[in-house]
């Protein structure tokens, strides 16, 4: 029995998607959605303990590449979301200089004035009430506006996965206990002289 029976659907169609049994489909979906191997894994029903080991060894089946890789080409090719506009528009989340959300003077642009790179990384804009503040002898009213960027550092890190900038990285859920005893055995280790500059 070759080593694919187990996760390939029998029959005679060429699409390496089509062919994949239903878990693997979900595997294949949910990674295109969030280019996260051990998230993608639980999704698909696999256990949480061994998910990122189950996800790397999915990940490296030769049909389940071909299938990603067909999927992602289906999904640009039939839908209004292609890949490029999902790069594009995560590009200018990751990629936005803050500077453009503000005019000559330092105040925040109105929105009317955002162009489409801006308008498309706010998360939300409100305008709040007005203050009044005291300038020398002078009262000023000053509108409160609070802006939510979208997620920067996601954006950068949805990008590095779609190109594979970290496939040399292994994902690894730790549990907090097991982060607790390595910080507790770091502690021991300074206060013990455990470490040492040589």
């Amino acid at each position: 029995m070759a080593k694919t029976d187990h996760y390939i659907e029998p029959g005679e169609e060429q699409s390496a998607y089509a062919r994949l049994k239903p878990q693997y489909k979900k595997f294949v979906d949910k990674y295109l959605e969030t280019f996260n191997g051990t998230q993608s894994a639980i999704y698909a029903g696999y256990k949480k303990t061994s998910a990122s080991e189950t996800a790397y060894e999915i990940l490296n089946y030769p049909h389940i590449k071909r299938a990603i890789s067909e999927r992602s080409k289906m999904l640009s090719d039939g839908s209004a979301i292609t890949i490029d506009r999902w790069i594009r528009e995560v590009g200018r989340i990751a990629f936005l200089d803050l500077r453009q959300l503000f005019d000559e003077s330092g105040e925040i642009k109105d929105p009317k004035d955002w162009d489409d790179d801006l308008a498309s990384v706010i998360g939300s804009f409100e305008v709040g009430e007005v203050r009044s503040t005291k300038d020398g002898d002078d009262w000023v009213q000053e509108r409160i506006t609070k802006v939510k960027m979208l997620d920067k550092l996601q954006a950068l890190e949805k990008l590095g996965k779609y190109f594979r900038l970290f496939s040399d990285l292994v994902e690894v859920d730790v549990s907090d206990k097991f982060k607790d005893a390595i910080r507790r055995a770091e502690e021991i280790a300074l206060k013990y002289g455990g470490a040492s500059d040589d």
